[in-house]
């Protein structure tokens, strides 16, 4: 607390109420959910989101986006959504967006007119003022429940609201800093994953993957992180005949944890042995210069396209033209873009350790770091229509059940759970016998 009263001058003089905090064991997750049988008033939710769409740089926004529309739909949970920054064409039919307040967005302009805004390391300076806004977050937000926070990005400004209104903290966890750069982690970035972490009184992560990492490598206790799987929001199951062309492609972001260099190496391979294949990269990020270099010393120049970042239409044109989707991710803590592509008819080929692939079957699962086998994965999708179809409509049948409803009602039953008292008398009763 001292830290925040240093960094937070309004929080001098001021008694936080406190907050229970500790793990909720399964048992009384179970207890809690019959208890919460009965009929009960609306939870309400502050979330800390980093962006929303239609404007988004990443699948963060789209998670946040899947959760609040699940969230109205199974109803009893009212979304006062805070952002570091707007562009007034947020989507709000199902939030109320907490803006910041005039100076914050001339602070934002500033940050945002500098050639490296969005690059990696200006991300510190877009979180620390994320946090300079949680006074003017809590106040907006009237009378709430419980903070819910998305990744590192918001955990700072969540930290800072949960010291200031005494609410309980849920921290949710879509991947981590070693997810994202390996062995080229932020040790500062590594340090607030660590200190929200022990900060909040319960973790989501997206997928078991995650959850044991959250638990091996930041020491967080079994019973304090549960698991609730991302969604989408499936249409009806498109039913499509092969595109006239051959076409590989790879959507997300150009960085280190996507694998965008293992996917050229293996294109250059797949090429070797079927030669009418073409292969697209969309998407932007720091080594996109480096991929552009390889695949032309690999002889994929003229074989391969980089459109960039694909908005939502555009992402569904370049899927209605492919053979596969490939996500070759060193690290993948779950994997929206699959449930995207098979939303749109087109199989999928995934790292076997990807979150995404412990709910699907009828997908490819290859080692991203062998690259001749995801090469034979990319030629056997392409030659065998059969095959293809097969994954096809087997992974669609997959995911009619995973839905952004699910995913809400899940989040719900967490929500409940946590701010039963009866639930946290059980625990006390628990603590004080152990």
């Amino acid at each position: 607390m001292v830290r925040y009263r240093r960094r937070h001058p309004e929080l001098s003089g001021r008694r936080v109420a406190p907050v229970r905090t500790g793990a909720i064991p399964c048992a009384l997750f179970r207890e809690a959910c019959r208890m919460n049988a009965a009929p009960a008033r609306s939870i309400r939710l502050l979330m800390f989101g980093w962006e929303y769409p239609p404007d988004i740089t990443g699948g963060l926004g789209m998670a946040c986006r899947g959760m609040t529309r699940g969230l109205a739909q199974v109803g009893g949970i009212e979304v006062a959504l805070a952002l570091p920054r707007v562009s007034g064409n947020e989507d709000t039919r199902d939030i109320r967006l907490i803006a910041p307040p005039p100076e914050a967005v001339l602070r934002a302009i500033r940050i945002a007119r500098r050639p490296e805004a969005y690059a990696r390391g200006s991300a510190m300076e877009w979180v620390r003022h994320y946090d300079r806004l949680a006074a003017h977050v809590v106040e907006s937000a009237g009378e709430f429940d419980l903070i819910h926070a998305h990744d590192w990005l918001t955990a700072p400004a969540a930290m800072t609201a949960r010291a200031l209104s005494g609410k309980p903290l849920l921290l949710h966890i879509h991947s981590t800093e070693h997810d994202r750069a390996g062995s080229g982690a932020d040790p500062a970035i590594l340090a607030m994953e660590k200190e929200a972490m022990d900060a909040a009184d319960m973790i989501v992560a997206v997928s078991e993957t995650t959850r044991r990492q959250i638990i091996s490598r930041f020491g967080q206790p079994a019973a304090k992180v549960h698991v609730v799987h991302n969604g989408i929001d499936a249409q009806e199951s498109r039913v499509r005949q092969a595109p006239r062309q051959s076409t590989v492609s790879f959507v997300g972001r150009v960085t280190y944890q996507k694998g965008p260099l293992l996917f050229i190496e293996a294109a250059a391979k797949a090429l070797e042995r079927r030669h009418d294949l073409r292969f697209v990269m969309a998407g932007d990020g720091d080594l996109l210069k480096a991929a552009k270099s390889l695949a032309k010393a690999k002889g994929l120049a003229g074989r391969i396209d980089f459109p960039g970042f694909l908005g939502k239409d555009d992402l569904g044109y370049l899927l209605e033209r492919s053979s596969v989707v490939v996500m070759p991710s060193r690290a993948e803590p779950f994997g929206l873009v699959a449930l995207e592509a098979i939303e749109a008819g087109v199989p999928v080929i995934v790292a076997a350790h990807a979150g995404v692939a412990e709910l699907l079957k009828h997908v490819v699962k290859v080692d991203p770091e062998d690259t001749v086998a995801l090469a034979t994965a990319m030629v056997e999708v392409c030659a065998d229509e059969a095959y293809a179809d097969r994954l096809r409509t087997g992974s669609q049948a997959e995911i009619a059940t995973m839905t952004w409803a699910s995913c809400a009602d899940r989040l719900k039953s967490l929500y409940r759970t946590f701010l039963n008292p009866k639930t946290h008398e059980m625990r006390s009763k628990e603590l004080i016998d152990a």
